[in-house]
């Protein structure tokens, strides 16, 4: 009898294995019009510019993801690493906010591939990333977007115009 329950509890361990194995997931994270990335490919985009400028914060978390190795989930979400990929993807848009101009790609400085990231750690690992792991800041220096305004000689102007346009308009309508 007990060889028997000796005999099903290695068969129920060694298929326990055998199913994790087979549903095993890797590490694909999914970015908005791009679909499956590796780790390996998630900082890797052709803009010369941008990525020779972050170089230092790109290596260093490239660095981090191959050392990753198997595509290892739960180290590609341990916190260095995704600090290094945060300090990198902060580095893409802090330059494109610099020098104004359009991300080149998806993977460049955008909270969209921050989340889809956090959201491979959750489905490949298990590990939910706090807000603060995947949150883009604007730079310190940023003065943001600004209106034009007219100044009072203008706007005096322009409300005149305003005014004699609107009445003129009730006018040819009331006269009809």
């Amino acid at each position: 009898m007990q060889f028997i329950a000796l005999f099903i509890a290695f068969f129920a361990a060694l298929a326990g294995r055998a199913y994790a194995q087979i549903n095993a997931t890797t590490f694909n994270i999914t970015l908005p019009g791009l679909g499956n990335v590796t780790a390996n490919q998630f900082l890797s985009f052709n803009d010369a510019d941008l990525t020779t400028k972050c170089s230092g914060n790109l290596t260093a978390a490239n660095n981090a993801i191959s050392a990753c190795t198997n595509n290892n989930a739960t180290c590609l979400c341990s916190p260095p690493t995704v600090r290094l990929i945060l300090e990198c993807e902060q580095c893409y848009f802090e330059q494109l906010i610099a020098e104004n101009r359009a991300m080149p790609d998806v993977r460049a400085g955008n909270a969209a591939a921050l989340t889809a990231y956090a959201t491979a750690c959750n489905a490949s690992a298990g590990v939910v990333l706090i807000a603060d792991q995947t949150t883009l800041t604007l730079p310190s220096n940023w003065d943001g977007p600004y209106g034009q305004f007219l100044n009072a000689g203008a706007t005096v102007f322009g409300v005149i115009c305003t005014i004699v346009l609107g009445v003129g308009a009730i006018t040819v309508v009331n006269t009809m």
